[in-house]
């Protein structure tokens, strides 16, 4: 699982949650989504089962898979 926050933090940056304790950290929010695609997508191709988070700029969560297609 992969968790990207609308809002960077102050002073690390757009901070990403691999699983439940590896922080990467990027400048903006689109390094790293493309940070955890080509994540997404390696996994994926090893069996893994990945999903992303993005938070929206209404703070709801939302997931999708590793082709971006939303999950239910």
């Amino acid at each position: 699982m992969l968790d990207i926050p609308f809002a960077a933090e102050p002073s690390q940056g757009m901070l990403i949650l691999v699983g439940e304790t590896k922080r990467y950290a990027f400048e903006t929010r689109i390094d790293a989504l493309g940070f955890a695609l080509k994540l997404a997508e390696e996994r994926s191709k090893h069996g893994g089962s990945v999903s992303i988070n993005i938070e929206g700029a209404d703070h709801i969560w939302r997931t999708f898979d590793p082709s971006m297609k939303p999950r239910t």
